[in-house]
């Protein structure tokens, strides 16, 4: 909870990918809420009062999970629009010219999203949901200490400069629209 708060606020890219990790670890311990009580809230050491707030936070996440039948696999619709908007406003940076710099890096890894694409079972992925099952991937070979290629450290960091820009011009273009309305 605090740290997808902290997330959610700073970078939306992480905050999705924090909370894809918190889905798999959840599957992982199979929702048991008294395991995830003991390894996951007590770990943050929090006053009684913060242990609970994250308590409450795990457990609606579990019955969130639930709810929208995610057990064994599948994403929290929350983060699917995220990633569903990134996707619109991408498309949006491609149709206009005045982000050509957004254009260029694209294109410049569009061969590592047709790579990733081609390794994915589901072809309808928005070019931005193929670039965020590719982080995920490369966050977990790193977690696991896996070995990496530099070709692939390479397509990754490109891939990443691609999201952050993306993420630059979304919150440019949320902080404008919020200054028109007041």
């Amino acid at each position: 909870m605090l740290i997808a708060k902290a997330k959610k606020k700073e970078n939306l890219a992480e905050y999705v990918l924090y909370m894809w990790q918190v889905e798999d670890l959840l599957r992982a311990m199979k929702f048991d809420l008294a395991a995830i009580n003991s390894q996951i809230v007590k770990a943050f050491r929090a006053n009684p009062e913060t242990e609970e707030e994250i308590r409450y936070w795990y457990e609606n996440f579990v019955e969130t999970m639930k709810v929208e039948g995610i057990e064994e696999k599948g994403h929290l619709q929350v983060t699917k629009n995220i990633v569903e908007d990134l996707s619109k406003f991408h498309l949006s940076l491609l149709s206009n010219p005045m982000h050509h710099d957004y254009l260029h890096r694209f294109f410049e890894v569009q061969p590592y999203i047709i790579e990733l694409r081609n390794k994915n079972t589901d072809p309808n992925l928005s070019d931005i949901e193929v670039c965020f099952n590719g982080l995920y991937i490369f966050m977990m070979m790193k977690i696991r200490r896996q070995e990496i290629s530099p070709e692939t450290e390479h397509a990754f960091a490109s891939i990443a400069k691609v999201i952050a820009l993306l993420l630059k011009r979304y919150n440019e273009s949320e902080e404008e629209f919020s200054n028109d309305i007041f």
